[in-house]
């Protein structure tokens, strides 16, 4: 980790002064390869020199001829790596200058090791006698304080970031990328620009924190180039881990129909009894199972939650929907209040869809078909294999 006191002394030019040596070594790479293709290399390819020797030579000088290449590339990556690294160190370092000066026109002073207190030294008589006599003046001080504190703390934690990230991305640009390419440590061919937005980013990204809420939050505060390159690399484990996973916790909007089963039902709410019934048992017909399911359950009245089947549902719903009046779905709270049928509350998630947003064709849904085992009132047969 880097205190404040050592980003602020750091002379930050000798990171572009170090790429331009990179950058030229680079260029002596790309001589080299030049030179050994056309004296050395040249050799096994032409007529000159025929066989079993010429095809082994040839492997061989083809693979250094090749390591050239990639010392070349590995070396440009590098110089800029240097300069990215440059850009980003002064322009987060003078972040930090910015809170600091800042800090102090507010009235804090600020110490060569980052320490942030309220600075006496500024009031005149008076005002400092008013300070050492209210303890409400001290305690607001005190507090203002550590708010400077807490944004120098948070400029410099950025800068840190950058910092582990140029240390990650550095190993990157210099791991070699193939491991069959007849060498074992060899350079990285295959070296080029880092992919993450930010240094920061990519320091960021290797910080997974535990807990599905924590790692929720996590995954809200990274750039989206981020996130893709994550999902590209690790997607299901990250969302086993809770990226999608809510950051708040659920409450009902209301308290629903009523109290449960404190009416008696009358022959107009066995009527409404019948017709859900008719209407759970036509969307299963139908092929609207997670809607029927739903229904199903509500009428078992036991008032469990239900986990859902979204992707079904996205599908399901709207033909659903339609065999389902206005006139009828206000009168399903009579059931819970009678008790022939009970509320309960509904959870679940989607799988990632992906939309194109200059597509005119509209997002569709397409759950697998799980079978049609089991009956109508297994109310499990919506999220098991036997739905």
């Amino acid at each position: 980790m880097v205190t404040y006191y050592e980003i602020m002394g750091t002379d930050l030019s000798k990171l572009t002064t170090a790429a331009d040596d990179w950058a030229a070594m680079a260029k002596d790479f790309d001589k080299l390869a030049r030179t050994y293709h056309q004296e050395v290399h040249g050799i096994s390819i032409g007529d000159m020199w025929v066989g079993l020797s010429a095809s082994a030579g040839s492997a061989r000088f083809d693979v250094t001829w090749k390591e050239y290449q990639g010392a070349q590339s590995e070396a440009k990556a590098v110089a800029e790596l240097l300069r990215d690294a440059h850009a980003e160190f002064s322009r987060l370092r003078k972040k930090i200058e910015y809170v600091g000066e800042d800090a102090v026109k507010a009235g804090m002073k600020v110490s060569e090791q980052g320490a942030v207190a309220f600075d006496t030294s500024k009031l005149d008589h008076s005002e400092y006698m008013a300070y050492v006599h209210d303890r409400d003046y001290q305690e607001s001080s005190r507090k203002a304080a550590a708010g400077w504190a807490a944004h120098l703390d948070s400029a410099v934690a950025a800068l840190n970031d950058a910092d582990e990230g140029f240390e990650l991305a550095l190993a990157s640009v210099m791991q070699d990328s193939d491991p069959l390419d007849g060498t074992i440590g060899g350079f990285n061919r295959e070296a080029g620009p880092d992919p993450y937005p930010s240094l920061a980013e990519r320091a960021k990204a290797q910080h997974v924190p535990k807990g599905k809420k924590a790692v929720a939050e996590w995954w809200r505060g990274l750039d989206p180039v981020t996130r893709g390159i994550l999902l590209q690399e690790n997607g299901d484990e990250l969302r086993k881990a809770g990226i999608m996973s809510p950051l708040y916790h659920w409450h009902a909007a209301d308290a629903g129909s009523g109290a449960f089963d404190t009416e008696k039902p009358t022959a107009k709410d066995l009527w409404y009894l019948a017709r859900a019934q008719a209407i759970a048992a036509g969307g299963d017909v139908s092929g609207e199972n997670a809607a029927s399911r739903n229904m199903e359950h509500y009428l078992s009245a036991t008032g469990e939650p239900l986990d859902l089947d979204i992707d079904r549902i996205l599908k399901d719903d709207p033909g659903f929907r339609d065999d389902v009046s206005v006139h009828i779905a206000q009168n399903m709270g009579r059931l819970h209040k009678t008790g022939l049928a009970q509320e309960f509350d509904m959870r679940g998630s989607s799988s990632t869809y992906t939309y194109d947003l200059n597509s005119d064709a509209k997002p569709t849904v397409s759950p697998p078909d799980q079978g049609r085992e089991g009956t109508r009132g297994d109310v499990s047969r919506g999220d098991e294999e036997n739905r």
